[in-house]
C-alpha cells in the first residue's frame, strides 16, 4: 500500500559551473526525479538529498510539480523565501536539519492553510555555510509568511538545534 502526499514534487539540481551567469544559470538545473508517496521520498532522501553529498557550491532544489525552481516562475515571481543560514562545521546536523525540513513541508507539517503558500525549498553548502531556503507565492500576506516563519522556528528549535543562526524573510522582488 503507498501513502500518497498531496502534491507531486520535483527534485532539481544545480551543477556549479564557472561559465555561469544571470542570463543563462537556469541552464545548469538539472531535473533528477519527482516523487508523490512517502516511500518514494524516503528512498529518494536515503539516496540521494544529503546536502552533504551535493558537489561544492551545488543545491538541491525541491518544488511542487508545475513549479520551476526559479524567481521568474509565474508562481514564484510575486512571491519571497525565509532562508536559514548556519555554518557548516556540522554536516550531521545539517543534514537532520534539511531532512526534517524536507519532509515537515512535504508531508504537510506548516498546516493545511499554509503548506499550499509554500511552493518549494532550496538546500545548499557554500563557503563556510549551510542554506536552507522556504520559497513562498506571495509576499504581501504577513499573516503566511509570519505563520511559516514560526513553524519554521519552532521546528528548529525542537530538533534542539544550539548553534546560532539567522532566519529571514525576503520578498522576490525588490
Amino acid at each position: 500500500m503507498k501513502n500518497f502526499l498531496s502534491d507531486t514534487w520535483i527534485i532539481w539540481y544545480d551543477k556549479p559551473n564557472f561559465e555561469v551567469k544571470i542570463e543563462n544559470w537556469d541552464q545548469f538545473l538539472i531535473e533528477l526525479n519527482s516523487f508523490n508517496t512517502i516511500e518514494s521520498f524516503w528512498n529518494l532522501l536515503n539516496n540521494l538529498l544529503s546536502l552533504s553529498n551535493s558537489e561544492f557550491q551545488g543545491s538541491y532544489h525541491i518544488f511542487k510539480k508545475g513549479i520551476q525552481p526559479k524567481w521568474e516562475d509565474p508562481r514564484n515571481i510575486n512571491g519571497g523565501k525565509w532562508v536559514l543560514v548556519l555554518p557548516s562545521e556540522n554536516l550531521r546536523e545539517i543534514k537532520k536539519l534539511w531532512e526534517k525540513t524536507v519532509s515537515y513541508l512535504i508531508g504537510g507539517g506548516f498546516g493545511s492553510k499554509t503548506t499550499p503558500q509554500i511552493n518549494g525549498i532550496v538546500g545548499n553548502i557554500r563557503f563556510g555555510q549551510a542554506k536552507i531556503t522556504l520559497w513562498t507565492k506571495v509576499p504581501e500576506d504577513n499573516t503566511f509568511q509570519i505563520l511559516i516563519g514560526e513553524k519554521w522556528k519552532n521546528l528548529l528549535l525542537r530538533e534542539n538545534l544550539n548553534k546560532i543562526f539567522s532566519l529571514n524573510y525576503f520578498p522576490h522582488k525588490n
